[in-house]
């Protein structure tokens, strides 16, 4: 998976895609790992919620009627230069998913793909939330979607549903 070279961020993760059952798919699975999620069904949407909320991360359906993803990439990356999103464009074929990263997509997916690359890529927009124990001085970095927590500079792995 590719490195985004992006400070994390909690802004939103928008899902763009006409196809109602793969946009809340989606959407549900971001937010159980913890992201915020916005939602478009069409391009001219996508980029008034660009525009309007400012996410880190834009999952877009490259085939949408009239405004398709890469239009909808090509307009933000204009308008906003290096404070544009990043764009995941979501392609029927490996060739088109090739040619989203040419024309400035972090990630062509094609589909079908495998929901752990997505929610690799959107962990890396996540902010790390930092906790400060007063009495004994440690700030510990907790990384909840990947359960990881730092204290003192030792990683330690969560058992999730420990009980």
């Amino acid at each position: 998976m590719p490195h985004t070279g992006r400070r994390p961020t909690n802004d939103p993760i928008l899902v763009v895609d006409d196809d109602a059952v793969l946009r809340t798919a989606l959407a549900r699975i971001l937010r159980s790992e913890g992201h915020e999620v916005i939602e478009a069904t069409t391009g001219p949407d996508a980029l008034a919620l660009i525009r309007n909320e400012r996410p880190c991360l834009v999952v877009m359906d490259s085939m949408l009627q009239g405004m398709d993803g890469e239009m909808v990439m090509r307009t933000s990356q204009s308008e906003f230069g290096k404070r544009a999103p990043a764009f995941i464009l979501l392609t029927t074929s490996p060739r088109e998913a090739e040619q989203a990263r040419d024309l400035g997509a972090l990630l062509g997916l094609c589909k079908p793909f495998r929901v752990e690359d997505l929610l690799d890529i959107a962990e890396q927009f996540r902010a790390p939330i930092y906790d400060h124990d007063s009495e004994s001085g440690v700030i510990r970095i907790v990384r909840p979607a990947q359960r990881e927590f730092d204290l003192d500079g030792a990683l330690l792995r969560a058992v999730a549903d420990a009980g």
